[in-house]
């Protein structure tokens, strides 16, 4: 059935029990998936034979896929419904899972992650959206199930992920996701609207524009990638490439500001406190993806921590954050505002970067839990509140495509956040080790024995990123407080 325009609550949901399963699933996906390949990177490197610089194409390939395919995310919708976008999108979810999980080398792997990329941008992006199908006091509802099943995927994949790569081997990091795939694709049907855009008010392709967009996302993403390899001895190509793709990427949104029937209203986002949110989304993600990555190398390599304690150590830090989440929303409904909880999450960020920066091998594995605890309280606390200023003025009732391009591009910027930060801090890493006089030891193991002096190096490495990371908290500390959007 074709409609005018596309609100996604025809017919209205009701929050029951098993519509906020189906959303919380749904959602889930792409978290857990995630979480145990980020927990996971050294093994399955080491399994398909890929070198750090050539296994990190796979992240460069996932996020460049999910960008892209994010830009599409409406135009899919209004032709196919989201019945079939979502059933089309689990299908090529699977295909990539199991392309992953045969995968014996790198192109392989690399291919379907791309594939993943694709097609998991869809889940989170619709969950969110299609929460809003619940009317009424009942959305709140909605929104606590999307919010718990992202949260909770979070927390149990470096556990899981721990626990299969010791029981078992590192395929079953994927083969494990489709029981998950199946349970969603059977509830979609029952849950998912059909309708779709009727023909003359849908958004027209952009093909054109579109290729010279993966072009410009491809190259930015393929640089951000390299930079912690090449900064030193390719310089200048690397510098062309961040502009040739900037230029592309600045060239498309250029077009599509000008265009009357854009894939993404720009236009209709183009106001103060949806940039200043999305800055801040930015930087979350960022950091929250720096730690993910360089968290857990440094309980292994650095602390010496097996398996088990540092899946384990990773779990307690993300049940934090579900558990604080859960806090903040019950305090935001006493205590109402966004600035005082954005700066309780840096002051535990800062207090989590001077602290870690003086742990080592000694350090009982209870205070190192302890203060692990601070990180996932921090993303909690500061995501919580950004997520409500952020779209504030966005009424999903009144306009659903402005909201749909906003929650869109607020994703396509997670994605950009993401591989950014894992380049960040693996340059971090890199000047760690050049600045105390370290070999490419530590940066190249895959194995996971390091020599005494590797591991040093490691240690003094790490001490010095959780000091960087608490000046760049108490940075943005001051411009919270010093912001006036976000009150």
């Amino acid at each position: 059935m074709a409609v005018a325009s596309l609100t996604l609550a025809a017919p209205a949901q009701r929050a029951t029990p098993l519509y906020l399963l189906f959303l919380g699933l749904l959602t889930s996906v792409e978290f857990l998936q995630n979480g145990m390949v980020n927990f996971a990177a050294p093994y399955l490197g080491q399994a398909i034979g890929a070198a750090p610089e050539h296994y990190s194409l796979s992240a460069t390939a996932y996020s460049a896929a999910a960008i892209v395919a994010l830009f599409k995310h409406r135009w899919i919708v209004e032709r196919w419904g989201y019945l079939r976008f979502i059933l089309a999108s689990l299908a090529a979810y699977t295909l990539g899972t199991v392309l992953c999980a045969s995968a014996g080398d790198v192109p392989v792997f690399i291919t379907g992650r791309a594939i993943q990329g694709a097609a998991g941008a869809t889940f989170f992006c619709a969950g969110r959206i299609l929460s809003n199908q619940v009317a009424g006091p009942q959305r709140l509802h909605a929104m606590v199930a999307f919010v718990i099943g992202l949260l909770t995927a979070s927390s149990i994949a470096p556990g899981l992920a721990a626990w299969l790569l010791h029981v078992s081997s590192w395929t079953m990091l994927f083969w494990s996701m489709l029981p998950l795939l199946g349970a969603v694709a059977l509830l979609s049907p029952r849950f998912l609207p059909r309708e779709t855009v009727a023909a003359e008010q849908r958004s027209p392709a952009h093909w054109h524009g579109l290729t010279w967009l993966a072009l410009g996302v491809i190259g930015l993403q393929y640089t951000g990638q390299r930079l912690p390899y090449a900064l030193f001895s390719h310089p200048v190509a690397l510098i062309l490439a961040i502009c040739g793709g900037a230029a592309l990427v600045g060239w498309f949104v250029h077009r599509q500001w000008r265009h009357a029937a854009p894939l993404i209203d720009y236009r209709a986002l183009f106001h103060l406190r949806y940039l200043i949110g999305t800055a801040f989304y930015f930087f979350c993600y960022f950091v929250a993806n720096a730690n993910g990555y360089f968290i857990p190398l440094f309980l292994r390599q650095a602390l010496g921590m097996d398996l088990l304690q540092t899946g384990a150590l990773m779990t307690v830090a993300a049940v934090s954050s579900l558990v604080g989440a859960l806090v903040h929303f019950k305090l935001a409904l006493v205590r109402p505002g966004f600035k005082v909880y954005m700066l309780v999450a840096l002051a535990l960020l800062l207090a989590f970067g001077i602290l870690m920066g003086g742990v080592g091998p000694a350090t009982s594995r209870g205070t190192v839990a302890a203060l692990l605890v601070l990180n996932g309280l921090f993303a909690s606390f500061f995501l919580g509140p950004v997520a409500q200023g952020t779209f504030a003025q966005i009424n999903p009732d009144e306009d659903a495509r402005a909201f749909s391009h906003a929650y869109q591009t607020k994703n396509i910027i997670r994605e950009l956040a993401s591989s950014s930060g894992i380049a960040w801090s693996v340059l971090a890493l890199q000047a760690g080790q050049w600045h105390h006089g370290g070999s490419a030891e530590v940066l190249t193991a895959q194995s996971h024995v390091l020599s005494d002096a590797a591991r040093h190096v490691l240690l003094l490495a790490g001490q010095d990123y959780f000091h960087l990371l608490a000046g760049i908290a108490l940075i943005a500390a001051l411009l919270v407080l010093g912001q006036r959007v976000f009150r």
